[in-house]
Formats: C-alpha cells, sequence, structure tokens
C-alpha cells in the first residue's frame, strides 16, 4: 500500500493528545443516559441563566484559548450544586453518566449542549491505536484520500479496531477520517445531510444544525461547509 505524505506521517510525532483511559460504556446505560438527556440540558441550562443573573459570571471550566469552540465553555456543576440545581443530573459524568455540558453563547442567549464522553472516548482510543500502529509499521492503514486532506482507513487492517462510529443522536454509523495532520475525525456530513433545509442560507459552519436540532454538541467533528452543491469538510482544520 502507499505510503501516506510525508507531512502526514510528521503528524505523529507533532499531534498532541490529552487521551484518557477508559472502560466500555454498557448499553442499558447508554439509553438511559439518551433518554434523560433533553431534561438534564434545560435543567442546566436554567441553573446557568439564573447563576448569572446573580453573579454575572459564568460557571465555567478555565480552558485555554484556542480550546475548540464546541468544548471551551464547559460547566463547572459544582458551582451550581445545590444553589441553583436542586441535583447533578444522571446523565452527568459527576453521577457516572456519559457527558458533561457546555455553554455555546456564553455573550448570548447561554444556550446549553451536552458533549458526549463516550464518543469523545472511542476515537481516542483508536487515535491511541492509530500511533503505536504507526509506531510499529510506519505509516497509516488508510485507503484513499476522499476529501482534501481525509483519509478512510483500511478496515481490514484495523484488527478489532472500526472506522466508524454510532452516532450519539441517532442509528446512523459516522465515517472516522484521518486528517493528514493524524487527527482522526468524525464525519458528521451523514447526520447534517438530513438537517439541511432547501433554499436555507447555508454560507456558515453546518455543524452548528446539529446544535440547533440535537441537545448534543459534534465533537471531533471537523467544520463542515456547503461549496459547489455538496458537503465539505475544512481541509486546514480538523477540529
Amino acid at each position: 500500500m502507499r505510503k501516506l505524505p510525508t507531512f502526514l506521517r510528521i503528524g505523529l510525532v507533532t499531534i498532541i493528545l490529552a487521551l484518557s483511559s477508559g472502560c466500555a460504556v454498557p448499553q442499558d446505560v447508554l439509553q438511559k443516559n439518551n433518554t434523560m438527556l433533553p431534561v438534564a440540558v434545560q435543567q442546566i441550562e436554567d441553573a446557568v441563566h439564573q447563576y448569572y443573573k446573580e453573579k454575572a459570571i459564568l460557571p465555567i471550566v478555565t480552558k485555554d484559548r484556542d480550546t475548540p469552540i464546541f468544548e471551551k465553555y464547559e460547566i463547572e456543576l459544582a458551582k451550581l450544586y445545590p444553589h441553583y440545581l436542586t441535583h447533578i443530573p444522571e446523565p452527568a459524568y459527576e453521577e457516572g453518566g456519559i457527558y458533561r455540558f457546555v455553554i455555546l453563547d456564553p455573550e448570548g442567549e447561554q444556550a446549553v449542549r451536552a458533549m458526549d464522553l463516550h464518543l469523545i472516548q472511542q476515537v481516542n482510543d483508536l487515535q491511541r491505536w492509530l500511533i503505536e500502529y504507526v509506531k510499529k509499521q510506519g505509516q497509516y492503514p488508510t485507503l484513499e484520500e476522499v476529501e482534501p486532506g481525509y483519509y478512510t482507513l483500511n478496515e481490514d487492517k484495523l484488527g478489532r479496531q472500526k472506522a466508524w462510529i454510532k452516532s450519539p443522536f441517532s442509528d446512523r454509523q459516522l465515517p472516522l477520517l484521518l486528517h493528514r495532520s493524524g487527527r482522526l475525525i468524525v464525519d458528521f456530513r451523514p447526520e447534517i445531510q438530513t438537517m439541511l433545509v432547501e433554499g436555507e442560507e447555508q454560507d456558515r459552519d453546518l455543524r452548528w444544525l446539529i446544535v440547533e436540532n440535537t441537545p448534543f454538541v459534534p465533537n471531533c467533528g471537523a467544520p463542515i461547509y456547503w461549496e459547489e452543491g455538496k458537503l465539505k469538510l475544512d481541509p486546514n482544520q480538523p477540529y
């Protein structure tokens, strides 16, 4: 199999990951978390609004300036409980759930959405596996470049790993693609395709359609734009 361009192989050296190990989440826990999530999001959003009204600051964790927008304003639930939340919702990571919560527009409506830690863990697990694979084989197990800067994975070489991930908000299988930087991304285009409205203004990052139509943020996904009648991944920005 042909090797990837040098810049992609070098990406293994330069990529900096904060990968945390974790265990597989039982299906019954996933289903329960998903069922309870919309109520949890609304409870936390109401609490955030009340907190901000009284203190004029947001109950968020301090993060680096270059943190991806869908992770940047993570809510610190300990600041809301017990004065603004009577209890921490079960889907929250702090209660053994699989979600952390973020504020999307801190200077606007301060809408709250959920980060799916199960999805992030699966992506991180495969990213870690790919790093080990390259150390042994000297190249990534890719098939072809399907978008400028993005490569599909060769499932025949992945062993028990999968080249897709189950969508957190439907039954769709979303492709996992490798960016030329060495960063693994979730391709959310199959979901976004179902949310597009004909004639609607599309001159923006269409990942926001997921935010507008679900309780989730599209973690680990590249910016997506409508160009030449197709959904395109931003070749220069993997997250």
